[in-house]
């Protein structure tokens, strides 16, 4: 299939690159970079319009954002190879699973979204899949939830897209032109639709898609951070955000060399063993009680937003505090530490990090003493 689209973007050698670190296969991928396209209008224009506010700006802004990735080409439209159901089924079905099943609202997609026979929404010719709604009968929503849900849905994507020989570029330019061409028919809907994925993507999904945005207002801050920070950092947009600062502070220091962006050796996560590191990561957590911030534990204190309240001004021993810190990963978070070190992708190990240290520093602050073993 030829493709005369302009796929030579510094920004796309950089995602691409990026989506190849994080270990996910050639379905996720393309499935990813679709979603990119399709979503980056509905994830950034609120953050274009805080920023701008002249109107031709703002439409240049915008500009700019959507050719960040690849430049189309009037000549070719690689949404032409495209019948759109199964993709509309997807999306239908991933807004039903979260807003239904998981959260338990009735009636939110037909609330938004254009239900006039005579007009053809997103959703129009869609059907709920129900393979995957199965997956989540009585679920809660929860992280575990909705980053199981992100896999399905963006593989099933990128598995129709590869089936269509569709490279990368051509599968973002297709997310855009599918985004524009159902803005103009419902756009509310079709921008409720997006959102919902948007809100319930997990933090390395999350981290992925503000790409554009970050190396756009942000790129010292992109190229200097380790992957494993940018999640961090999008985990705590739905943590306890009171504390937040204070744990986000340690982590610069226990993560990077004094006043640089380097991470120090010991912090080798894409070489050292999984299990030395998911080790440090709990070793070196629990020591912020011995820094400044330890003198701020009364801010900890005043939260009751914590999975494990009970310990707050408990003496336990470290082993039985690291006891529950494995307890909660793995049944609240329902990432087995077996699994996270013999199967998941980078990305995942990654975020499972950063999952465990904040959990770990959050809930080491809580502590009255730890007692001797």
């Amino acid at each position: 299939m030829e493709n005369t689209t302009n796929t030579d973007t510094v920004f796309k050698t950089y995602f691409d690159q990026t989506l190849e670190r994080c270990g996910w296969n050639d379905e996720m991928q393309k499935g990813i970079i679709f979603f990119l396209g399709a979503s980056i209008i509905s994830l950034n224009t609120d953050q274009i319009l805080s920023r701008f506010k002249d109107e031709i700006r703002i439409q240049e802004e915008l500009h700019h954002l959507i050719r960040l990735y690849a430049k189309p080409n009037e000549a070719y439209d690689p949404f032409n190879e495209i019948e759109t159901t199964p993709i509309s089924s997807a999306i239908l079905t991933y807004n039903h699973i979260v807003l239904h099943q998981l959260i338990g609202k009735e009636n939110q997609i037909e609330k938004f979204v254009k239900q006039n026979p005579d007009a053809t929404s997103i959703v129009s010719d869609a059907s709920i899949l129900e393979d995957w709604t199965k997956e989540f009968v009585n679920a809660k929503y929860t992280l575990s939830a909705t980053h199981k849900l992100n896999k399905m849905f963006f593989e099933y994507i990128g598995q129709y897209l590869k089936a269509l020989q569709l490279d990368n570029t051509q599968c973002y330019v297709a997310g855009i032109n599918f985004y524009q061409k159902y803005q103009t028919i419902d756009f509310e809907g079709t921008n409720f639709l997006n959102l919902t994925i948007i809100d319930s993507l997990s933090p390395i999904f999350k981290t992925l898609m503000h790409y554009p945005i970050l190396y756009t207002y942000h790129p010292q801050e992109l190229n200097s951070n380790h992957l494993f920070s940018s999640i961090l950092q999008f985990f705590y947009m739905n943590a306890n955000t009171d504390i937040a600062k204070y744990i986000h502070n340690y982590h610069h220091n226990l993560f990077y060399k004094p006043n640089t962006r380097n991470l120090r050796k010991e912090w080798n996560f894409e070489k050292e063993k999984r299990g030395i590191i998911l080790s440090q990561i709990v070793h070196n957590a629990i020591n912020i009680r011995k820094t400044v911030i330890g003198n701020y534990r009364s801010h900890f204190l005043q939260s009751d937003n914590y999975i494990m309240n009970e310990l707050k001004d408990q003496a336990i021993t470290r082993d039985e505090f690291k006891a529950g810190i494995t307890h909660l990963i793995e049944n609240f978070y329902e990432m087995k530490i077996e699994d996270v070190i013999e199967n998941y992708t980078h990305a995942e190990f990654l975020q499972t990090c950063a999952i465990l240290y904040y959990e770990t520093a959050a809930h080491a602050m809580l502590v009255k003493e730890f007692k001797s073993n």
